[in-house]
């Protein structure tokens, strides 16, 4: 039993992988499913009872992708709100992947793999969003139109960051975006109105230094 899953789990890798490296090559469009198993060195009737089409073959890559951002690791969580903790890992997939990254990221047009993908970004975006704005009470849930600038910025960080700064680490591209997401998206949510505002000094608050802040007062001459 244990052979037979290594055996499956090899061909069913060597299918994607197959399609991941035809794809950098070339449309997905015009891959066949004769393309697939002559790059895998697969029998057709080995394909074929894995997979029924290569429309089936992409989706089950996608949802790999989709298990791994549904379940960030809670390194990734950034902060105690934790706003967006799939975009670390996402980050490292790009890096891990940059061939492919960089293949989709230069498509035009539709296709079924930019849709699947915004597919996929969209419902982790909204999934992530709708549980943070259900912690924090009187938050505005985010509409389409903020899910979907937030998945088309990550198109853009990761189609630059791969073209002009492969040097950059993924975390370091995680620290950027999120500098440029979090605010606004922060905004959007109403969520600073309905946290605890930062520690500052208030009437009659004795500071570090044991002195007193009393309420402001105009001195009266006697």
């Amino acid at each position: 039993m244990v052979d037979t899953d290594r055996r499956v789990r090899r061909t069913r890798r060597a299918l994607h992988d197959a399609l991941l490296t035809l794809m950098t090559e070339k449309s997905y469009d015009v891959v066949t499913v004769q393309d697939i198993i002559d790059r895998a060195d697969v029998g057709r009737s080995t394909f074929y009872s894995h997979f029924t089409d290569k429309r089936d073959l992409l989706d089950s890559g996608f949802e790999d992708l989709n298990q791994l951002l549904a379940q960030p690791t809670p390194s990734a969580a950034r902060g105690r709100e934790g706003i967006l903790r799939f975009s670390l890992p996402l980050f490292q997939h790009a890096h891990a992947h940059q061939r492919l990254a960089r293949a989709l990221a230069a498509r035009r047009g539709a296709s079924p793999v930019q849709d699947r993908f915004h597919n996929v970004l969209t419902s982790t975006i909204r999934a992530e969003l709708d549980e943070l704005v259900a912690q924090h009470q009187g938050a505005q849930r985010a509409d389409d139109l903020t899910v979907d600038y937030i998945a088309g910025a990550l198109l853009a960080v990761i189609t630059s960051w791969l073209n002009t700064a492969p040097h950059k680490t993924p975390p370091e591209v995680d620290a950027l975006f999120h500098t440029l997401i979090d605010p606004g998206l922060r905004s959007a949510l109403q969520l600073d109105q309905h946290m605890s505002p930062p520690h500052l000094p208030t009437e009659g608050h004795v500071d570090i230094n044991g002195s007193s802040n009393p309420t402001s007062q105009t001195s009266r001459p006697g």
